[in-house]
């Protein structure tokens, strides 16, 4: 596919390219999901990880309109998560 990439558009199914955006689309509603539940769960305490850290900075900085923080609605701490995640393998 990243030699042809016109293929991905012209045959996405024989391409591979629908299957690589499906993949894509679960992985993120699956870390959405991981994402949704540490919010359920997050305090003000010590933070148990990455997550509970960011969500809590969101908090922090939902008052200050110019903070990257205060934009976030965890749609970016997924994509974080799955960066990171993808970029390490």
């Amino acid at each position: 596919m990243s030699f042809f990439p016109t293929l991905a558009t012209v045959f996405p199914e024989c391409s591979g390219y629908n299957k690589l955006v499906r993949t894509i689309d679960n992985t993120f509603k699956f870390f959405q999901g991981v994402v949704t539940e540490h919010e359920n769960t997050v305090t003000d305490e010590e933070p148990r990880d990455y997550i509970d850290a960011y969500l809590q900075e969101i908090k922090r900085c939902k008052d200050e309109p110019n903070s990257s923080f205060a934009r976030d609605k965890g749609r970016m701490l997924t994509t974080y998560i799955m960066d990171n995640l993808v970029n390490k393998s």
